[in-house]
């Protein structure tokens, strides 16, 4: 649950029950009112990106999205729709050669033990309550996880339901999405 009026920070994290490779992923988060106030939950127009940097992140030391966000001091790698109920945000892997250019891929491969890939801000409103969905699109358009030889992976999104209330009853757990 999170409480009306609050900000909170969900880690998406992601894994594989086989030794994929990931070079390139797109994912489109959604939120879906299920019941109660449609506008009680939405994406923050404030993400953080500095888990780009965080040990746990699938690219780290390799990401692109990374690398040019710290040389350019902008170009975030993700970003909120217009009616904040949807969040894009895609990296790649770089080594770090030809910058400001892609330098050379570096897919990292994917196992049981899960990846940080992934962290969500999302904020309620005041005074408003209900049931919502978070999940990935699948519409491969707008979410696609691409392994070392550009194809894309199978992957399987477990929904996180969100529970907008009035005071705090639990924590959700992270969404974990397979590939």
């Amino acid at each position: 649950s999170i409480v009306a009026g609050d900000t909170a920070t969900l880690d998406v994290l992601v894994a594989s029950d086989s030794s994929d490779t990931l070079d390139i992923f797109l994912a489109e988060f959604q939120i879906t009112p299920l019941s109660g106030d449609l506008d009680g939950l939405s994406f923050s127009q404030a993400q953080d990106y500095n888990y780009l940097n965080d040990s746990r992140y699938v690219f780290q030391g390799v990401s692109g999205a990374y690398r040019r966000w710290q040389s350019t001091g902008h170009n975030e790698p993700g970003a909120v729709a217009a009616n904040q109920l949807s969040y894009s945000v895609a990296d790649f892997t770089d080594d770090g050669t030809n910058l400001p250019l892609r330098g050379n891929s570096v897919p990292v491969t994917l196992s049981t033990t899960p990846f940080l890939l992934a962290r969500l801000v999302v904020e309620t409103t005041a005074g408003r309550s209900g049931n919502y969905r978070l999940d990935l699109s699948s519409d491969t358009a707008y979410t696609d996880f691409v392994d070392g030889g550009s194809m894309s992976l199978a992957f399987d999104s477990i929904p996180l339901n969100i529970v907008v209330t009035s005071s705090l009853s639990s924590v959700p757990e992270p969404p974990v999405f397979y590939c």
